[in-house]
């Protein structure tokens, strides 16, 4: 027999028996020696052995592993338990799943983010190389000529990589798509030992910056879902920005590159950067670059560790490299750090930018888990107090308060661990929902969401702190019965039992309206983003681009742009702008600029630059505190720079006549400061980061001070009297501050979800409550009515028993939302956080749904029949 069944079976029971009644024989013997008779004999053995089934328990206790069996015992009652009452059992899992559910999205997501490595083979050896700045050095990245010396010359690190990462459009045949890319070194899939679903990767050859190769790897996907999986799709090319690339190979299924929050479905070579962005600069200048040997031109390093080797190893050995190509090329010195694949060790610096955030909606998701956790104790203390006279049977016969609680809480547990697993469910599909419709198919990447054993596991330990939460002090409460309510035949609610009710009751209602005032704040400062002057006419301009079809030459973009210019410029058309980007926008370049007369070496910013034509400042009224604006045919490079850059680098001097210069040395570009603008919003609407105007010299978006649709059709019909085919969109500028505040409505959104479920199971909670509230006065309410009380007094009476708990849940919401208001002011644009019109509305929502949550057994309570009542009784 198995030591299971031996456990759990009655085998161990039986030998047990038969081992009591031998004694009690024995006794018996003893007794009928003395002269007793065998009746008599055998009733006092019985007598002074005591109570046999509690002797059978006690005995069992110093078994080996008695608790299984006993925890075993209570699993199996506790799923009678709920298979007796199903409709509570639901109840119970439903509220809870709907705590644990959005924590387990939560988690999962900054799993995704932040927690897990990258989905390629052994992620473990993979070291991603940063250079640590010197004291006199601002930047981040490797330079293209440091990365190479490093690759060359390294021992401990096998195929070390480079990747930059962009987007844009792609053509192929007749299939366009805006989809994300990858500049690679040659030996990139071989580093992440990523195979090909066909064709190849690519070769050291093709890696050739004084001759880039035009060819490209698609993913697995791009070639099935959006080019119809065509088999001989090898040799054939795409467009990307118009410029052909040879497809040589298909990357394996699933692979989409090792950043967490884009798929990227092309990979083409590094130096190809200057056939691909041909049409945006030139490719001399981005050659240039790339050769510089002290500016950035890589933005991802990594390597696989050699085998035995380790990473203090492959740090010193970096470091001596580093030494030796500094001394062939004068520049400050640098350390490096070796950071493993995750995404909190690649970038801490955007954790903790995104860490305020993940904080503020991991503490509300965590309140609407304590509201879950409270509406379920709520629910159990009920049914508790509804089985008094069970729980009185039970400790009449024997059994210990521990043990009754000890049950209670295992039925708890049972729910509990079924709650897991819906909320699991819950939180995955509300996840890939949100993933999923927030853009772009293409753009959107729910893979790193996926749970996975550390989600489980987080979500199996969330059920069971969800678990003792609601279910210890209700069962505790439960068993505190008093000798004279153990032989009654009903129950009647204690007045401590009520006070825990009103508790837990106030407590849901608080929590919900603080939840609900974030919601409202945020939806408010959304309304309030979209009338704000951010300082510049924003409302009353318009944006129209202009471009040629997908698959035009470079030649003939560069043309068309050109001669667009001179025409709208010289036609009769209101004072137009040029601008390579709208005017608030996150899609920006950051250059690394140093003061041209600090010499090289020295330290440099990594700024905003801007490329507009000079009437930008006066077409949207942004005004110039000192100088002029860029002269579009000067032939000396100059830029305007707004006055946070001016305070950075000239926070005691004159910035106009000065210069900046990029890159370094000789080569370095060098600017002439000629204006100073007013700080305006560029990227977002809550800070303004340091900017450089510079002259645009052909292309851009037009910008006109009008938003009449004649003034669009007037200038495409200037583009189209150039280019007939010629493709156009206009937008107003406004809706550069509804994309700038699109994460802040995003969770506005989320908040009112949040806010709205946690009012949901609030109402829900006060409903369980009033209504057990009703059943429990059912008698006092009866002979109320049979005495002539009205049905209006009956109504008062239930629902002036809501008023402690509102009162009490209203006027902690209020103090703890004003505490908590404050840590989403910079996500207010200006608005005060302690809005009245925002508590004001929430608090009444909150009552509303309060006296909805009473009216319901109110009125089960007026249609109490007294007859009916008084004759049970």
């Amino acid at each position: 027999m198995t030591a299971w069944r031996w456990l759990f079976g009655r085998r161990a029971d039986t030998e047990l028996a038969r081992e009591i009644d031998a004694h009690i024989a024995e006794r018996v013997d003893e007794l009928v020696d003395e002269g007793w008779s065998e009746a008599d004999a055998t009733a006092q053995a019985r007598r002074e052995f005591g109570n046999r089934t509690l002797q059978i328990e006690r005995s069992r206790e110093v078994w080996i592993a008695p608790w299984l069996s006993s925890v075993w015992q209570d699993l199996r009652y506790a799923a009678r338990s709920m298979a007796r009452q199903p409709g509570f059992a639901v109840s119970v899992i439903g509220i809870l799943a709907f705590g644990i559910g959005p924590v387990t999205a939560l988690f999962s997501m900054v799993n995704g983010r932040v927690l897990r490595p990258w989905p390629v083979r052994d992620p473990s050896s993979i070291v991603i190389v940063k250079p640590i700045p010197g004291p006199k050095e601002q930047y981040g990245d490797l330079s293209n000529e440091e990365y190479r010396y490093l690759r060359e010359h390294t021992r401990t690190l096998t195929h070390l990589a480079t990747w930059r990462p962009g987007g844009g459009p792609i053509a192929y045949g007749t299939t366009n798509a805006s989809v994300q890319w990858n500049f690679v070194s040659a030996n990139y899939f071989d580093m992440l030992r990523v195979g090909m679903h066909m064709g190849r990767g690519f070769l050291p050859e093709e890696e050739d910056y004084a001759s880039p190769r035009a060819v490209a790897v698609i993913s697995e996907r791009l070639w099935r879902e959006y080019f119809g999986a065509p088999a001989s799709i090898l040799g054939d090319t795409i467009l990307v920005y118009g410029q052909p690339f040879t497809i040589v190979g298909v990357a394996e299924a699933r692979f989409f590159d090792v950043e967490w929050h884009v798929r990227r479905d092309v990979w083409m070579p590094l130096p190809s950067v200057a056939l691909a962005l041909a049409a945006l600069e030139s490719p001399g200048a981005q050659l240039a670059r790339l050769a510089d040997p002290r500016g950035g031109g890589v933005e991802r390093v990594a390597g696989r560790l050699a085998p035995g080797t380790s990473r203090a190893a492959a740090l010193a050995e970096l470091d001596v490299l580093g030494r030796q190509f500094r001394s062939t090329v004068p520049m400050d010195a640098h350390g490096y750090a070796l950071r493993d694949t995750r995404p909190v060790s690649l970038d801490p610096k955007a954790l903790s930018r995104q860490l305020p955030v993940l904080t503020t909606l991991f503490g509300a998701l965590m309140l609407v888990m304590l509201l879950a956790c409270a509406n379920a104790g709520n629910l159990i203390l009920a049914r508790g107090l509804s089985r008094q006279r069970e729980l009185a049977i039970r400790l009449s016969l024997g059994a210990s308060r521990w043990r009754v609680t000890r049950q209670l809480v295992t039925e708890a547990l049972l729910m509990a661990v079924v709650a897991s697993g819906v909320g699991l469910g819950v939180g995955v599909l509300g996840l890939q929902i949100m993933v999923r419709s927030t853009g772009s198919p293409l753009l959107g990447n729910p893979d790193p969401y996926m749970p996975d054993l550390l989600v489980v596991v987080v979500t199996i330990a969330l059920a069971f702190l969800a678990c003792l939460a609601s279910s210890v002090f209700p069962s505790l409460r439960s068993t505190r019965i008093s000798i004279a309510a153990r032989t009654a035949e009903s129950g009647a609610g204690r007045p401590g039992a009520g006070r825990l009710r009103t508790t837990l009751l106030a407590v849901q209602l608080a929590v919900s309206l603080v939840l609900l005032v974030a919601a409202g704040l945020l939806t408010r400062a959304v309304g309030h983003a979209m009338t704000l002057d951010p300082g510049f006419a924003i409302h009353e301009s318009q944006a129209v681009s202009l471009r040629l079809p997908p698959g035009a030459s470079r030649e003939r973009s560069a043309v068309f742009q050109r001669t667009l210019r001179d025409a709208l410029e010289g036609g009769q058309l209101p004072p137009l702008a040029f601008s390579e980007s709208t005017a608030i926008t996150t899609s920006h370049r950051s250059i690394p600029f140093r003061r041209g007369d600090d010499g090289p070496g020295t330290s440099r910013a990594t700024i905003i630059a801007r490329d507009v034509s000079g009437s930008y400042f006066s077409v949207l009224d942004i005004p110039l505190v000192a100088g002029r604006t860029l002269a579009d045919d000067a032939r000396a490079p100059e830029v305007v720079v707004n006055q946070s850059a001016a305070r950075l680098f000239w926070p005691n001097g004159d910035p106009l006549g000065k210069r900046l210069v990029t890159g370094n040395g000789d080569a370095g570009q060098q600017y002439t400061v000629v204006g100073v603008a007013k700080d305006v919003p560029v990227t977002t609407l809550s800070e303004i980061p340091p900017v450089a105007y510079r002259s645009l010299q052909s292309g851009g978006l037009v910008l006109v001070r009008d938003l009449s649709p004649a003034i669009v059709e007037r200038i495409v019909a200037v583009a189209r009297g150039i280019e007939p085919k010629v493709e156009f969109a206009a937008r107003p500028l406004a809706e550069d501050i509804r994309m700038a505040t699109r994460d802040v409505a995003a969770a506005s959104r989320f908040s009112w979800a949040v806010g709205l479920l946690a009012l949901i199971l609030a109402t829900a909670g006060a409903f369980g409550v009033f209504a057990y509230a009703v059943e429990e006065r059912r008698r006092e309410i009866g002979v109320r009515l049979a005495l002539g009380a009205q049905a209006a007094q009956v109504v008062w009476i239930v629902i002036g028993g809501a008023r402690w708990p509102l009162l009490l849940g209203l006027g902690g919401g209020l103090v703890l939302s004003f505490a908590a208001a404050p840590l989403i002011r910079r996500f207010l644009y200006g608005l005060t956080p302690f809005d009245a019109i925002t508590y004001l509305t929430t608090s009444a929502l909150l009552v509303a749904a309060a006296l909805v949550a009473t009216w319901i057994p109110a009125q089960r309570a007026i249609r109490i029949d007294p007859a009916i009542t008084l004759r049970a009784d």
